[in-house]
């Protein structure tokens, strides 16, 4: 049978169960993916999440090509120039610079956790609330300022060509950059919420417990008296549903966006895996990154491969943009952290930024700066939670609930 009849036979039968009312849970374990029954899931974002994934089988079955727009240097610079509806996809490579922590370090920093993914089960926290917790804490101690990718993605806002942010981090740089345009796709460190009746705990609560250290873990709801009345941190465990702000942006964005551009990631995890085979097919995809992501049916236009900063620096100049430095309440809360015994923080202001050299050109489309790689990875990619990464335990998931700002 052709791929073509095999997507439209699986749309059929999606179309027949739902008729048949059969729950989204029992479709989406028949397409190979598992919810956890315990999460609190709308029905109607669950039948979103498998229309997604019906969609994105219909647009495997006729890959994309590769469009002669984006060939050559100039004409990368003067696509992102002219751009007006920029869609962004973010991974840990936009962070990288900021000294966060790879999730599978963070785990083998943790006395208490067995494995990485464990720090992302919903189930392995009630039983051990504190590696998630000291997670959290790592990540959101205000010691990291924003990159200068998260400023280069600030500075589109600012010039009204950037559409939105799909963060695949947890860290909350995008809030500290003051990106406003954003939807974090697996939660983030810098809110919490009752797992038992979702009631919202301030961001400052939150940060004191995290501060005060792992005596004063979990924090335990005020509001409700469920015997697992547990605060956690707004971090997307494994078997939870995406936020519906996820599918409600996705499906009015890939409309609109004239330009799909990946930093630091390759979206291959649900729900961003469905963004690039989704995309009209005219809409230019660039990609940066320190080395191609493995073999996929969809190409992107061009890959500019280094770095994330060192790409964004090397743009910015191309483009006779300077880059704004942090925020200054995202300095403050490095430089306080400073003053209470942390890690110095970097001055946001700093020497002049040197020239960052052109990038060498590798058939048929890669651009390689002097941190990068025309080769793809052998090593595992660069992740702050499992969530971001393929592997065989990758189930339908994202936020639990909408981070709270």
């Amino acid at each position: 049978m052709a791929t073509t009849e095999l997507s439209d036979v699986i749309g059929d039968w999606v179309k027949s169960r739902r008729a048949a009312g059969v729950a989204p849970h029992d479709v989406l374990e028949a397409l190979g993916l598992q919810v956890s029954q315990e999460a609190a899931v709308d029905e109607s974002a669950l039948w979103a999440m498998v229309a997604l994934l019906v969609e994105e089988h219909r647009q495997r079955a006729q890959p994309r090509r590769r469009l002669a727009t984006a060939d050559g240097l100039t004409a990368v610079v003067d696509l992102v120039r002219r751009s007006e509806r920029i869609m962004v996809v973010a991974g840990a490579g936009a962070s990288a610079s900021a000294g966060l922590p790879d999730f599978r370090v963070a785990a083998a920093a943790s006395a208490h956790s067995e494995s990485p993914d464990a720090l992302f089960d919903v189930h392995h926290f009630v039983n051990d609330p504190k590696p998630l917790y000291a997670l959290a804490a790592e990540m959101w101690t205000g010691k990291a300022l924003p990159t200068p990718t998260h400023m280069f993605v600030r500075e589109l806002e600012r010039r009204g060509q950037l559409l939105r942010l799909y963060s695949e981090n947890i860290d909350a740089l995008e809030l500290a950059a003051g990106i406003e345009r954003r939807v974090l796709c697996h939660g983030w460190c810098a809110s919490a919420s009752c797992i038992a009746c979702k009631a919202a705990v301030g961001a400052e609560a939150l940060r004191a417990a995290l501060a005060a250290g792992e005596e004063s873990w979990p924090l335990r709801c005020a509001k409700c008296t469920h015997g697992l009345n547990l605060v956690k941190p707004d971090v997307a465990c494994f078997g939870e549903p995406p936020p519906p702000e996820v599918e409600r942006s996705l499906r009015e964005d890939l409309k609109s966006a004239d330009l799909l551009l990946f930093i630091g990631s390759d979206a291959r995890v649900h729900p961003l895996a469905a963004v690039a085979p989704a995309l009209p097919r005219d809409v230019p995809q660039l990609l940066v990154g320190r080395a191609p992501p493995p073999r996929e049916p969809h190409e992107a236009d061009a890959l500019l491969l280094g770095e994330c900063d060192e790409v964004v620096k090397w743009l910015s100049a191309e483009l006779g943009w300077t880059l704004p430095p942090p925020p200054p309440a995202a300095a403050a809360a490095a430089d306080a952290e400073h003053a209470d015994g942390g890690a110095a923080a970097a001055d946001p202001a700093g020497p002049a930024p040197a020239k960052v050299a052109a990038p060498a050109f590798h058939e048929p489309n890669k651009f390689v700066f002097a941190s990068g790689s025309a080769e793809p990875p052998t090593e595992s990619p660069r992740a702050q939670t499992p969530l971001a990464v393929p592997g065989p335990r990758h189930r339908a998931h994202g936020g639990r609930a909408a981070p709270r700002e």
